[in-house]
């Protein structure tokens, strides 16, 4: 089987002061999955 899936999530973005070095960070937050397709390979 073959599946074509449609990830939606929420990006969270920002920055991070570790001592004195600053750092940016992005996280992508997995809120739902839709499927598109589905078919049979005959695998």
């Amino acid at each position: 089987m073959e599946f074509v899936l449609r990830w939606f999530y929420d990006v969270r973005a920002g920055n991070v002061q570790i001592n004195v070095q600053t750092t940016t960070y992005e996280v992508r937050i997995p809120i739902s999955v839709e499927q598109i397709s589905a078919r049979d390979r005959g695998c």
